[in-house]
Order: structure tokens, then sequence, then C-alpha cells
């Protein structure tokens, strides 16, 4: 087994397929992911599939809108399809607090490039004629966000960096890194492996990766539960977010309701767990703002973690500046499928370049975080 590489990534979702992919464009062949389970296990395979660049942080939307650039390149540039869809992304206001931050949000959106707009209830209806917009003050909707599946993404990745001579290690642990010289000693489960450079996107594990070299870093994992229901014919083409009763729901290729909510009172932890609270949540919620589906059947529910971040902004890049080989793509906050293609160009430039060249991302490093200078994410559910 081969036991050195040029990068070690720890992490076998998105984030780390998506960096390794950019590494391999750039040159980069000599890498190993570390995977505890297999592919997707973690977070990536557990979320909705949406693809949304509608944020309130200039930074998000940029890495957003630069991941959707690649997203819509995806199926030509690697030969692999993954499900992709742009029907939009409605965001539903209820009150005029709330549709006048819309608009601040969405003139910001637009300054920055995005195609998107603030619409009226009935504009909503029109969009989505089974919404119930009684209650409803205005919407944000973007034509350009969408969905896709996760597996099938992280897959493409690994599939030509696998042809480009990189290594995929799954079902191995990583159980400790040490510092050995100039390059790092990976210890696993499976033997022990020397690299140059360590990229941490373990995702829900971040901060426990972290801790093996000595770091702390600010990221807490936080369960998020979602569920899908029987499918039905073809009526929702956008996804739906809600954020004042915490709703976000769409319906996949199959015809399934795919839908999840945020719960404030979701203490940390790394459980994956379903209960009985959240699908009687959930129902008041979906059927509030879909009466017409009050009988359809809910076919399996599942949990998965968020990795949480003080600004929910990702944290990207080295860990420190006396430590710039140990690099880290974490912090998400539930929206790391939708940001990978961005953030995962912009770390492997950072290997290669020593620094990103196609978007400047220096203001979302660890350095933000130990001065307390970030600008807060909002648009989070």
């Amino acid at each position: 087994m081969k036991n050195s590489a040029a990068v070690g990534i720890i992490g076998g979702g998105i984030s780390g397929a998506s960096a390794a992919y950019f590494l391999t464009k750039l040159g980069v062949n000599d890498i190993v992911i570390f995977e505890k389970s297999y592919l997707s296990s973690g977070s990536t395979g557990r979320c909705g599939g949406g693809i949304r660049q509608q944020w309130t942080t200039p930074a998000n939307v940029k890495l957003a809108m630069r991941s959707v650039h690649h997203f819509e390149r995806y199926e030509e540039e690697l030969d692999f399809g993954f499900d992709y869809v742009q029907k939009g992304y409605l965001l539903l206001a209820f009150t005029d607090k709330e549709k006048a931050a819309f608009a601040k949000t969405v003139e910001m959106q637009k300054s920055l490039g995005l195609k998107v707009d603030l619409v009226t209830k009935e504009d909503a209806k029109e969009i989505v004629p089974h919404l119930n917009t009684s209650e409803l003050v205005a919407a944000s909707f973007c034509p350009t966000d969408g969905l896709g599946n996760p597996f099938l993404a992280t897959y493409g990745y690994i599939e030509r960096v696998k042809e480009k001579g990189g290594t995929v290690l799954n079902h191995t642990r990583v159980t400790a890194i040490e510092r050995k010289g100039g390059e790092y000693l990976v210890r696993t489960d499976k033997g022990d492996f020397t690299c140059k450079y360590i990229l941490n996107a373990a995702g829900p594990w971040a901060r426990d990766c972290a801790e093996m070299l000595g770091y702390d870093i600010p990221v807490k994992p936080e369960r998020h539960q979602i569920l899908v229901t029987e499918p039905l014919e073809r009526m929702v083409g956008p996804m739906i977010i809600d954020f004042y009763h915490g709703f976000y729901g769409s319906q996949e290729k199959k015809g399934g309701f795919v839908m999840g909510e945020g719960d404030p009172s979701e203490p940390e932890s790394y459980k994956v767990s379903s209960h009985w609270k959240f699908i009687e949540s959930i129902a008041r919620k979906f059927t509030y703002l879909f009466p017409g589906f009050r009988d359809v059947k809910i076919l399996r529910q599942w949990a998965g973690s968020y990795c949480v971040s003080p600004d929910a902004q990702p944290i990207l890049g080295p860990i420190s500046d006396n430590d710039p080989n140990y690099m880290l793509s974490v912090g998400y906050s539930g929206h790391g499928f939708m940001l990978a293609p961005a953030t995962g160009e912009a770390v492997a430039e950072w290997i290669v370049h020593g620094k990103p060249r196609t978007m400047d991302i220096s203001h979302l490093t660890m350095e933000r975080i130990r001065k307390g200078d970030f600008d807060q994410e909002h648009n989070v559910v």
C-alpha cells in the first residue's frame, strides 16, 4: 500500500473530493484521501441536494456563483452527470421586516451580478401555484439556483482523481497526526502515511482532526433532520425556503418531496438519529405551505450533521501562519455541497500557488475568527 503523498485529504465528502479534483487540474496527482467510512457517508450524503446563490454575505454569494459556474459545466467537463437541474429557489418573506431585509440583500446580490428579483406574493403564486400565499408579503427568486445529487457529484470528482493516480482509502480512520520534519505523519488504523500537505475536510469531525495537532478551531457538529415523501406527479419546480417558520423543501427527480427544518433547540452533538418530534413539526410547516398535500405519505426520514462555524461561512486556507501546509476546508454550516466547487478550486490554488488566484478568499481564513472580524450569514435554515 502506498504510504506517502504530496497531499493527504481527510474526509471523503464533496469538499475533499472537489479539492482533490482541482489539484489534479493543477498538476498535483500524488493525493491520498482518508475516509473513515465510505465516500459521501457523512454530511454530503445526508444533505437535501440544494444549490443556492441567495446569501446575505457577499463572500457566500461569490462562492456560490463560482460554484454554479462549475456545476453548469460539470457534466461536459467530467463526462459524468449528477442530475443537475436549475429550477430556482423561492425564498419566502412573511413580515414587512423580512421583506425589507430581502430587498436589501437582493440589491447586494444584483450588484455582484446575480440574476435575482424581489417578487410579489402574486408572482410567487405563479411560480409555485400550489403554495399557500395567504400570509405571504413578498419573496425573492433566483432562476439559476437548483438541485443536484451530492453522491454522484462526489463520485464524478473521485473518478477523475483516481484516473490521474490519486488514491482513495475507504474505511480508513485517521487516529493521529504528528509533525515529522517538514512533513506530517498521518497515523491510521491501516498504517502510517507521510504527507507534505494536509487538508482537513472532515466535516462534523473537523474539530477533532485539528485537535490531533493541538489546534482549536471554532466549529461544532449539529444534527439536522430531513425526510422524503412518496412520489407524486411533478408540481413544484424550485426549492422553497421559509426562514420565518424554519422550513426548506423541494420536489426531487422521482417526485418525492424532500424537506427539512431548522431547530434552534438542537444541541451540539454527533447524533444522526431521527425522532418523532421532527415529523410532527415538519408536517405542520409543510401542510401550512402546501395544504393540498395533507394526505401525502412519508417514506423515510434521516439526519445529518452541519459543521457550524461562528458566522455560518466556511473557514478556508492555512490553519495558522506558522503552519501553512495544514489547510482547512470546514465550517460550511450545512452548505458544503453547494459551495464545494469554488472552495475546492480555491484551496487547490492555495496549495499549489501559495494563494488563491481565481477568487480572493483571504477574508475567510481562521484569522477572521481570531480577530472576531466577520459578517454573519443569516440565510441559514
